[in-house]
């Protein structure tokens, strides 16, 4: 199986005075431009050499990262945040080429293969050719007043550019995220971005687009790294912040490297012997494991920027920019999207398609999706439950289980659920709800405040249809989920047994392998695990101890799920279940089945040495007898 893989660092250049403003996508895709704040150069990725280079003058330095503009196939940058300037490959002198002054100062440009759009530090948005014929122009902005801009991206999403723009209120310092249409009148959606440390505030920051919707993972001052899902399509004012893990650094940087993976910088503590030492490493986003690091050379910055471009991540550090090769596993990209390839070639049609019907009719799809979203939302038009239960069957009529974008019109769905019952206390349509969760698969961290409603209303029928289709459950609802289960049960305080036996009924006992085979991260679930009793404890080992000892059982949950659960559950509880006198029994008993197990593991690799004598000899025998074009033989061998 393919590792990640992370070489050693390169370095490319030195940036004077520290001051990396960035990097951008060059012309060709194996180019990068460096912009520094007196020069932008651009590099070739294969080797590492400068392609081209130009400089301007100290006392007039670059404010914004340099862009390459595909529609006039010139190279576009701001001087001291109001001077535009544009040239070509061609030019030599940057302090030749006259500026257009503007109006407004530029706080970054945002180019792509459709054109380049001026960001102003006011919030506006412009195109490049508009700003260049008007620059004094007056235009609207999109971020209301008293909010301060702090990043911008764009990307394409479909046939329309989609805009995030990336704020802090300068009175109550919350951090909002605009998503707003290119050219579009309407500001957009403004999300505010909830956090659980409310003075804390972003330090870093990557986007990346994923089908309908943008997925943001951020570093926050107070060491967490977080996640954060925001479909194009919500009724949400919440972004919520998914902690993935915790750093120990005040320079680290962050960058997607793709939908599987991203790389953090500047990381200390990874080092028993030298805590203070930094890494480079590589995370997995779906898991938040570690799949490789590189320890980084000393500095005394705290400033870093880092981004990656095909299989290079570039990284400034001080004044030195380092080029670091990687390398991922493969997504399984053919069994998610279902491109499946025709292998006889010769039936293959070739068709000229036209696309504007096309998107016209998705178009029109999309209005019917929005329209029946709205109905199932109204009050007034789902005032029984009923009446919520055919609007929800005629907008799952019209989705498709296959598409991941078709469950951005879910979430809001259930979100609205859980307000409304939470204002209205006899409104739980049952059936509806298990139809929703069971039509596709869900982000449980897109539905927080939906999951926290079900355990409330302790509806297990709900929980586990939640447990069973959802994916990224948070570890905490796991750990609700599993005390609710296991208070259904009743006398779970002394049910302990002398003899191998299942302590719940068939019923329990499928809602808790449900809990079992949830995925989940172990240091999560092992500080949650302490918020169960002593109790529930010792019944749920005994459980995963009958689970360990019966053969019928192992198909059900794996061995190897039982084992994880056994020794998280030990190591959360360990001293209760030392000074308790009615784990003691229980305990022996585990350690028996273990011992045993190993006892039999041991037996069967003693086993191999015999085999293979056994086939080396057979293979012999055969190879000289008339019975040698058999395919197969059939050997008895009795243990004692």
């Amino acid at each position: 199986m393919a590792k990640t893989r992370l070489e050693n660092g390169v370095e490319i250049t030195l940036c004077e005075n520290n001051r990396v403003l960035g990097y951008e996508r060059d012309c060709s895709k194996h180019h990068s431009i460096l912009t520094d704040a007196t020069r932008v150069s651009t590099y070739s990725l294969t080797d590492y050499k400068c392609v081209h280079s130009w400089s301007v003058r100290q006392h007039s330095p670059l404010t914004s990262t340099a862009v390459y503009d595909q529609q006039s196939g010139s190279y576009v940058a701001v001087k001291k945040h109001k001077n535009l300037i544009k040239w070509s490959k061609e030019t030599t002198d940057l302090v030749k080429v006259k500026p257009v002054i503007l109006s407004t100062a530029v706080y970054s440009l945002l180019a792509d293969d459709t054109s380049t759009l001026v960001v102003f530090e006011d919030g506006a948005v412009a195109d490049l050719e508009h700003v260049l014929n008007y620059p004094k122009a007056d235009r609207p902005s999109t971020l209301p007043k008293n909010v301060d801009l702090k990043g911008s991206a764009s990307f394409l999403h479909g046939n329309q550019r989609k805009i995030c723009l990336l704020a802090q209120n300068q009175k109550d310092k919350i951090w909002r995220i605009f998503v707003f249409d290119k050219g579009s009148e309407n500001p957009g959606k403004q999300l505010v971005f909830r956090n659980e440390d409310k003075d804390a505030f972003i330090v870093t920051y990557s986007l990346l687009p994923v089908e309908d919707s943008v997925h943001v993972i951020t570093i926050w001052n107070n060491g967490n790294v977080c996640l954060s899902v925001i479909p194009f399509l919500t009724t949400d004012e919440y972004v919520e912040c998914r902690p993935l893990l915790t750093v120990k650094s005040q320079s680290a940087a962050v960058t997607w490297l793709g939908v599987d993976y991203f790389a953090i910088s500047g990381l200390k503590g990874m080092d028993k012997e030298n805590p203070n030492l930094e890494f480079l490493t590589i995370w997995d986003s779906k898991f938040n494991t570690l799949q490789a690091k590189m320890e980084l050379p000393n500095t005394d910055t705290n400033t870093a920027k880092i981004a990656f471009f095909e299989d290079t991540i570039l990284l400034s550090r001080g004044d030195k920019i380092v080029a670091y090769r990687f390398s991922c596993p493969n997504a399984s990209l053919a069994g998610a999207l279902g491109c499946l390839r025709n292998r006889d070639s010769e039936n293959t049609i070739t068709v000229q398609a036209d696309w504007k019907p096309m998107a016209a009719r998705a178009e029109e799809k999309i209005a019917v999706k929005e329209k029946l979203l709205k109905e199932a939302m109204d009050k007034q038009k789902s005032k029984t439950e009923a009446m919520f239960a055919s609007s929800c069957k005629n907008l799952l009529a019209t989705l498709n289980t296959d598409r991941f974008p078709d469950s951005c019109y879910l979430t809001p769905l259930l979100q609205h659920v859980a307000r409304r019952c939470t204002e209205e206390k006899q409104f739980w349509p049952k059936q509806a709800l298990v139809d929703i969760v069971e039509f596709c698969n869900i982000s449980a961290s897109s539905c927080q405040e939906f999951l926290n409603v079900v355990l409330d209303k302790q509806d297990k029928d709900v929980l586990s249809v939640c447990l069973k289709n959802m994916s990224d459950v948070p570890e905490d609802v796991i750990v609700r989920s599993l005390q609710l289960f296991l208070r259904s049960h009743k006398g779970y305080e002394t049910g302990l047994q002398n003899e191998i036996a299942n302590p719940f009924n068939e019923d329990l006992a499928q809602l808790i392998n449900i809990i079992l085979k949830c995925q989940c991260n172990d240091v999560f679930l092992a500080e949650s695990l302490k918020h169960l009793d002593i109790g529930e404890v010792l019944v749920l080992v005994e459980y995963l101890y009958y689970l360990l000892s019966t053969v019928e059982n192992k198909e059900e949950v794996k061995v190897e799920l039982v084992i994880d659960w056994i020794c998280l559950l030990l190591d959360s509880h360990y001293t209760s279940l030392v000074i308790s006198n009615k784990a003691k029994t229980l305990l022996l008993r585990l350690h028996t089945v273990v011992e045993t197990q190993v006892q039999y593991f041991r037996q069967l690799n003693s086993l191999q040495g015999l085999l293979h004598t056994m086939i080396k000899s057979n293979k012999a025998t055969y190879a000289n007898s008339k019975k040698s074009n058999q395919l197969y033989s059939i050997e008895t061998i009795r243990l004692f």
